[in-house]
């Protein structure tokens, strides 16, 4: 985050991706919205939305961003890369599709990413340098369990 750099995990469905990065903004006491991406998401419609986040300083995630056309993609990362050029730079407001936006330094983008799905899209390299990958995968739940319970004083778990 100092960098300025969203955060982009990724990993199986059911792993955590979007409620681990929720109790982030949480544990942070930032204002946190989720945007479920689907095939029908409109340009105009995001925009709007990061013109919301940009003036407001709050996060937002893009659950399963990878299910984004390629087009829309590559628009996004453009509105991306302006917004967090202008919050490294401390500037105090960016442009965005011909308006200029009053910038709050708080916002952050976040997507969630689902590889290896039908339908999903590999994401551009200049789209995911934006981000810091975190990769994530399914919790052993008899191990966390067995630990917990020898934690809690069994001998035998």
């Amino acid at each position: 985050m100092q960098y300025n750099y969203g955060g982009a995990p990724e990993g199986p469905f059911g792993t955590g991706k979007t409620e681990t990065t929720k109790d982030l903004a949480r544990t942070l006491a930032k204002l946190c919205f989720i945007q479920n991406v689907s095939t029908s998401i409109e340009y105009e419609s995001i925009l709007r939305f990061f013109k919301g986040i940009s003036s407001a300083g709050s996060w937002v995630i893009f659950d399963e961003f990878n299910r984004m056309e390629p087009k829309i993609l590559s628009f996004l990362s453009q509105i991306i890369i302006n917004i967090q050029n202008a919050i490294r730079k401390k500037v105090a407001f960016v442009h965005l599709d011909e308006n200029k936006i009053n910038l709050n330094f708080n916002c952050a983008i976040f997507v969630t990413l689902n590889p290896g799905y039908a339908g999903r899209t590999e994401l551009p390299m200049d789209l995911k340098n934006l981000f810091r990958s975190i990769s994530m995968v399914v919790p052993d739940a008899f191990f966390i369990t067995e630990i917990l319970l020898f934690s809690a004083g069994f001998r035998n778990a």
